[in-house]
C-alpha cells in the first residue's frame, strides 16, 4: 500500500512564551527591525495576547510569534528545551560599508599624509555617527512611512548625495594603481599590521555583541540591557574624532599603548566586576576603543612609501583584520556555553587588547623599511 507523506517545504514560524509582549515588541520590532505583522490572541486561550513578527510581507519562514503568559514559571535549560534560533541577514550593506575603508587610505596617503591620524579619525567618527543616526531614526521612519522598505530607501539618500560630492573633493586626480601592483606584501610587514587591527576588532565585536546579554545575566531588564551596544558605540565617537589627530607627527606607539590599556581595563572590569559599575566599565572600554580603531587603521599609512603601497597594505590589513574580528562574538558565545558565565570570555577579549597594545609597539618609525613592498613598474 502506498503511503501518502506530507511534503515539508520549510519552517513556517517559531512561537515563544513571554512574560511581557511590550518588551518583545520593543526588541523584535524596534531593535531587530522586524515588522509587526499581526496583533491577536491565542486561538486556544483568548486571555493570552499574541504578537506576530516577520518580514515586510509577513512571509512564512520569517515569522516569530510571542504568546504572553506573565504568571508562568521561569523556564529552565535542559533536555527538551530549545538552545537557540538564528536569523539570516543580508551582507550586501556590510560589503558596501567596507569598500570606503579600502579606498580611503590611498586618498589619505596622497592628499593628507601629514594629517593621516586626524583624517582617519574624522572618517571613523563620521561613520559611527551616521550609523547611530540611522539606528535612532529607523523605527520612526518605518512607522511614518508605513514600512521598512520605505525607511531603508530614505537611508539611501545621504550616500546618493555623497557620491557626486566625493567626485568634487581632493580625491580627484589620484592615479589608479595598475592591477599588477596589487601584490601581497611580505608577511613580516603585513602580519603585525593586520594582527594589531584584528585584535582590537576581536574585542570590540565580542563586547558589543554580548554586552546586552551580560547585563541581562546580571539582572538588568531587556530594555535597559539593549542600550549597552549603543553606549559602547556612542561614547567612543569624540575620542575617535580628536585623539588620533594628536598623534600626527609623533610616534603613534605610545597612543596605541595608552588606548589599548584603557580599553583592556574596561573589558577586564566587565569580566570580573560586571555588577559593580557596568555602565562605567563600558564607557572606559569605549574611550579606549574610540582612538584605537583609527590609530590601527593609520599604521599602514605610516609604513607605506606611496599611494599604491598604502592601498596594498590597507587592503590586506583590513581583509585579514576583519576576518579576525568575526572570531570575537563566536568565541564569547563558545566560552559562555563552556563556563556558564562571561568572566573567562571577557577576560580573553581584554587579553586580545593587551596583545594589540604590545604588538603595536613593534610598528614604529621605519618599520618595514628593510623589506618594503615591491610594486612593479607600470605605465
Amino acid at each position: 500500500m502506498n503511503e501518502r507523506r506530507m511534503r515539508i517545504t520549510g519552517l513556517h514560524h517559531i512561537t515563544l512564551l513571554v512574560a511581557d509582549v511590550e518588551r518583545s515588541l520593543a526588541f523584535y520590532r524596534n531593535v531587530l527591525g522586524l515588522r509587526l505583522v499581526k496583533q491577536t490572541v491565542n486561538d486556544d486561550d483568548s486571555s493570552a495576547r499574541h504578537l506576530i513578527f516577520g518580514d515586510e510581507e509577513g512571509r512564512p519562514g520569517t515569522l516569530i510569534t510571542c504568546l504572553e503568559y506573565p504568571d508562568l514559571d521561569q523556564g529552565t535549560v535542559g533536555r527538551g528545551s530549545t538552545h537557540h534560533f538564528a536569523l539570516a541577514v543580508h551582507e550586501a550593506a556590510d560589503f558596501a560599508i567596507e569598500l570606503p575603508g579600502v579606498a580611503l587610505p590611498a586618498v589619505v596617503k596622497n592628499r593628507f599624509s601629514e594629517r593621516s591620524g586626524k583624517v582617519t579619525g574624522t572618517w571613523v567618527a563620521a561613520m559611527g555617527l551616521g550609523a547611530t543616526i540611522a539606528a535612532l531614526t529607523a523605527v520612526p521612519l518605518a512607522d511614518a512611512l508605513g514600512g521598512w522598505r520605505a525607511a531603508l530607501a530614505v537611508t539611501a539618500i545621504p550616500p546618493a548625495v555623497a557620491i557626486p560630492l566625493w567626485a568634487w573633493t581632493r580625491a580627484r586626480g589620484i592615479p589608479r594603481p595598475h592591477a599588477a601592483s596589487l601584490v601581497r606584501p611580505p608577511w613580516r610587514t603585513l602580519l603585525p599590521l593586520a594582527i594589531v587591527f584584528g585584535l582590537q576588532a576581536i574585542c570590540y565585536t565580542g563586547a558589543i555583541a554580548w554586552s546586552a546579554a551580560l547585563l541581562s545575566q546580571e539582572g538588568f531588564s531587556d530594555v535597559v540591557s539593549g542600550i549597552a551596544p549603543a553606549v559602547i558605540s556612542l561614547t567612543g565617537l569624540p575620542f575617535a574624532l580628536f585623539i588620533p589627530g594628536l598623534s600626527d607627527g609623533r610616534d603613534r606607539r605610545r597612543w596605541i599603548a595608552v588606548s589599548a590599556a584603557v580599553m583592556a581595563s574596561g573589558t577586564f572590569a566587565l569580566a570580573f566586576a560586571p555588577a559593580t559599575a557596568p555602565w562605567l566599565w563600558m564607557v572606559i572600554l569605549s574611550i579606549g576603543d574610540g582612538p584605537l580603531f583609527p590609530l590601527s587603521l593609520t599604521l599602514p599609512l605610516d609604513v607605506a612609501r606611496d599611494t599604491h603601497e598604502a592601498a596594498v597594505l590597507s587592503m590586506w590589513t583590513l581583509g585579514i583584520g576583519f576576518a579576525l574580528s568575526s572570531i570575537g562574538p563566536v568565541m564569547v558565545g563558545a566560552l559562555r556555553d563552556l563556563t556558564g558565565g562571561f568572566e573567562l570570555a571577557f577576560a580573553v577579549l581584554a587579553s586580545c587588547v593587551v596583545l594589540c597594545g604590545l604588538l603595536g609597539q613593534l610598528v614604529g618609525p621605519g618599520f618595514g623599511r628593510g623589506h618594503a613592498v615591491e610594486l612593479p613598474e607600470h605605465a
